[in-house]
């Protein structure tokens, strides 16, 4: 990350945006927040890279692109208004609730004292790039506190960024990306692209509760119970503190980010490595690029933080429950329809197994996520109010579908790159597309510097042209 992506400066100016509408169809009442929402209170942000239109096609203004973005966004908050609204805590049942109070989404109108070149490499993390997400700060309590806010800034080139930032309660990825289809499509003078459906009551626990599977994917924390500690006036920089616990207390500081660049060579290498031998019945399994991605990385972290060979090594990856459920989520569900499948494996037995034994491990907690154990998951976060912890090992989630370039155009063309914010949450691997073609991506990891430094040496072997090939 060069240092030239740090040496921008923007001059920024807020307001609070309301639906266009004051009666929208939730207005005044209380949203129901499943299990699977209750446990993800912190941010999720996003950087938009436009770049100058080419061709004699100009942007507008600063005051103009942001006048057309706050009128659009106005509109998609009529259907979006549990976007606008403000969480509050229930004593009584020990939840967090949403109320659909129409308070607003924060806006920004911001220019940069700088081109998008001078940024340097906008496919790397970066936390200078806060500055283009439009942050809060020194909210009294919770009940004031905004959950989603858009920041637009205009660079001395004539492009732009759309920093995006809501709150995971609100949406998981697929929803977040519907929603910011839908307001390019708005902006653009278009009818949005789906509806939401916010009513999450079919994933609520069952009455009385039943766990039918162990649940190693969380884990609580000694003592009072999650509830209790999200005190109704606790600041938001006592949240973000509880939002960092989730990461088992690791400080932002302490941790070194890296973006691996994975070509399509190395995918293909990764997927034949990860296949195996054939199975009794003559057939060689098959794994997806992400299953073997995904089972190597596990393997070299695991070897890269030097775990006792008697402990258990954990793997997480986001699993998209929408057509798992039975029945189905409706088609434009606006939740947390995410949820954590868990491999674990002896560290002893998984360093020195092929990455075929990985992947069949990833494999077989894939295939554990029906609606039998998503149910069993709903139920036990139901009896555990507590806060849930990722276990030892890492998280996953591939984002390189989620948010599809083409689908993000303003009517400016689409952006040359798509990045998440450096965040509090650590040992969380992020797949992003390289922008480049739909088999390149990038691997986002934050470890501890050791930790990272020995991970890079058993993740690459730099070929003679200078290509990663990886360790296996």
């Amino acid at each position: 990350m060069g240092e030239e992506a740090n040496d921008f400066e923007v001059e920024l100016a807020v307001e609070m945006v309301q639906p266009a509408e004051e009666k929208t169809e939730r207005h005044g009442q209380l949203l129901f927040l499943s299990n699977l929402d209750q446990v993800v209170l912190y941010p999720i942000e996003t950087v938009y890279f436009y770049p100058a239109p080419v061709g004699g096609t100009a942007t507008p203004d600063i005051s103009d692109l942001s006048a057309r973005l706050r009128r659009a966004l106005a509109i998609l908050l009529v259907p979006y208004d549990f976007m606008a609204g403000r969480l509050r805590l229930n004593h009584s049942v020990f939840r967090l609730e949403l109320l659909c109070n129409n308070a607003g989404v924060l806006f920004g109108s911001a220019t940069a004292d700088a081109n998008l070149a001078d940024l340097g490499d906008v496919t790397l993390p970066n936390p200078a790039f806060t500055r283009l997400v439009l942050q809060v700060h020194h909210v009294a309590c919770l009940a004031e506190l905004p959950l989603t806010t858009v920041q637009v800034t205009r660079f001395k080139c004539g492009g732009f960024t759309i920093g995006f930032s809501s709150n995971h309660v609100l949406l998981d990825g697929v929803g977040a990306g519907e929603f910011l289809s839908s307001y390019a499509s708005l902006v653009r003078g278009e009818t949005i692209s789906l509806w939401p459906k916010a009513d999450r009551t079919m994933l609520k626990a069952r009455c009385p509760p039943l766990v039918e599977f162990d649940h190693h994917e969380y884990v609580w924390l000694p003592g009072e119970r999650f509830s209790e500690q999200a005190d109704p006036l606790c600041s938001y920089t006592e949240m973000d503190a509880l939002a960092a616990a989730t990461s088992q207390g690791h400080a932002l500081m302490d941790y070194a980010y890296k973006a691996f660049h994975v070509q399509r060579k190395v995918l293909a290498q990764l997927k034949k490595e990860g296949s195996g031998p054939a199975e009794s019945n003559g057939q060689q399994r098959a794994c997806t690029a992400f299953e073997a991605l995904a089972a190597h990385l596990w393997q070299c972290k695991t070897k890269a933080s030097s775990m006792e060979a008697s402990k258990f090594s954990t793997f997480l990856f986001a699993v998209d429950i929408r057509r798992i459920m039975q029945p189905p989520l409706p088609f434009g569900f606006a939740g947390n329809a995410v949820l954590s499948a868990c491999a674990r494996a002896e560290v002893e037995e998984l360093l020195n197994s092929p990455l075929s034994y990985a992947v069949k491990k990833v494999q077989e907690a894939r295939a554990q996520v029906n609606d039998s154990y998503v149910r069993s998951a709903i139920d036990c976060l139901e009896m555990n109010k507590g806060l849930p912890l990722t276990s030892s090992g890492y998280y996953v989630s591939a984002w390189t579908k989620v948010l599809q370039h083409q689908n993000l155009d303003f009517g400016w063309g689409p952006p040359i790159h798509v990045t998440p914010v450096v965040s509090a949450l650590v040992d969380f691997v992020l797949f992003v597309s390289d922008g480049s073609s739909s088999d390149g991506l990038f691997v986002l990891v934050a470890m501890p510097p050791a930790h990272l430094t020995k991970f890079q040496e058993v993740f690459l072997q730099v070929g003679p042209n200078g290509s990663f090939f990886p360790y296996v």
